[in-house]
């Protein structure tokens, strides 16, 4: 089978928030493979197997649904930007990217402004819309499939001591639930703190940054995806088998193929043949499209990405023998490239990048990149991601952190514990002596 190439579009286009739908034990809704760490029945065990229920669409407002609708023109063009800028295997979050650059707005002030709302096709919208609209989504996908884990997380790290606007803080509070926090980038606790979110935020699929924790950072922005889905149709370990897989340079390579006999929706024409593999309760697909001969998986990416919507409505059920590589990749990708050949550079000018709506010190973004992970069994997928930009101070900005003002309770003191939306008083004390 040659140039197989996996889109995961309904995985990784549509899939942070700190929002999840965990596999439980509900209703009776569970089944567990009896064999730990084996094959029973040809199942991979590593899946704990739900019965899914009835799938209800996402509920967006007008305004939500226009929006989501709008930032599908950058999906486009981030994703077959990303994916022609290798020639390895590529994976990446078009989600996760979008949901960082809604953090980076509701920060950014001016041109800096217009510019990433332009290039996210939002430039009608306001920015605090937009983190609203990708938080009521991600709410959302974590909901919309009980056989499906879909969770997301965000967080913002600040140098102790570093002044952050309070619009700030509150917008992605309120819309993103991010984490914001102090740190000390310098200090030799930093990097666990923050891989340590990695990989909680991940189920360990990425443990760690691919780089190092730069001093110089005041601010480090992040949001995290995880998904775990079941196919709807399994396939049996049973039946995986040995085969040929032909690479992009004609290279043949042993592979194992999973195999199924099924009706799945189809469509082909002169260009690509595509089949979509639904999970749980068909909210998620994942859709895989083979290039025709004459064609290169960049020239599918090309043609498929940007008309998803229509392929979808053209897909028909056909009676289908399948085989599927078995695959793992992981890919990371220094989006800065990316980003600014589809018009997003003033955010990297330390001269010119405005951060007014975040912080009243000039600053920049001196890194950004996407880190993705995907594994593909028998039993479903499992992906993950994390997106993230460290922040520096622009040259020549006149800046020391602050001396904290020392508060010291070495003496009697009055103590009051109060409800804030009310006022209501619970408790009042003094304290004279300590024992």
């Amino acid at each position: 089978m040659k140039n197989l190439f996996c889109f995961i579009i309904g995985l990784l286009l549509v899939i942070s928030c700190s929002n999840e739908s965990k596999i439980t034990n509900e209703n009776n809704n569970t089944q567990q493979s009896s064999l730990n760490g084996s094959e029973s029945n040809g199942k991979d065990s590593s899946y704990v197997f739900i019965v899914p229920k009835q799938r209800t669409d996402i509920g967006l407002t007008s305004l939500e649904a226009e929006i989501i609708e709008s930032v599908k023109a950058f999906d486009v063009e981030y994703a077959t930007t990303a994916l022609a800028s290798s020639n390895k295997n590529v994976v990446i979050s078009p989600l996760g990217m979008n949901i960082l650059l809604s953090m980076l707005v509701n920060g950014a002030d001016n041109s800096t402004l217009e510019e990433l709302m332009n290039a996210l096709n939002c430039d009608r919208f306001s920015p605090d819309s937009l983190a609203a609209s990708m938080g009521n989504l991600c709410a959302q996908l974590a909901d919309v499939d009980n056989s499906t884990t879909f969770k997301t997380a965000n967080s913002v790290w600040v140098q102790a001591g570093f002044p952050v606007l309070d619009n700030f803080v509150a917008i992605n509070r309120r819309f993103l639930q991010a984490d914001i926090s102090n740190i000390d980038f310098a200090s030799d606790t930093a990097s666990k703190v923050i891989n340590d979110w990695c990989k909680r935020s991940t189920e360990g699929l990425i443990e760690r940054l691919d780089t190092e924790i730069n001093k110089d950072w005041v601010m480090l922005l992040a949001d995290a995806l995880y998904f775990k889905g079941q196919w709807e149709s399994m396939f049996s370990t049973n039946q995986t088998v040995d085969g040929d897989f032909t690479d992009s340079e004609g290279n043949n390579r042993k592979v194992k193929f999973m195999e199924q006999t099924n009706n799945y929706r189809y469509l082909k024409n002169d260009s690509y043949q595509i089949v979509e593999l639904p999970y749980g309760n068909r909210a998620y697909s994942m859709f895989v499209a083979i290039p025709e001969q004459d064609q290169t998986v960049i020239d599918c990416a090309r043609s498929v990405i940007g008309n998803m919507d229509g392929i979808v409505k053209n897909l028909r059920s056909t009676l289908i023998s399948l085989s599927l590589p078995r695959f793992e990749a992981e890919y990371s990708l220094d989006a800065r490239q990316t980003l600014s050949s589809i018009g997003i550079s003033q955010i990297f000018d330390s001269q010119n990048a405005d951060f007014g709506r975040m912080t009243p010190i000039d600053i920049y973004v001196n890194l950004i990149k996407q880190q993705s992970v995907i594994k593909v069994t028998e039993s479903g997928t499992e992906a993950a991601a994390v997106t993230y930009a460290g922040m520096v101070v622009s040259s020549g900005e006149d800046y020391e952190p602050p001396t904290p003002l020392v508060v010291k309770v070495n003496k009697p003191f009055l103590y009051v514990i109060r409800e804030t939306s009310t006022g209501t008083i619970l408790f009042a004390g003094k304290v004279n002596s300590i024992q």
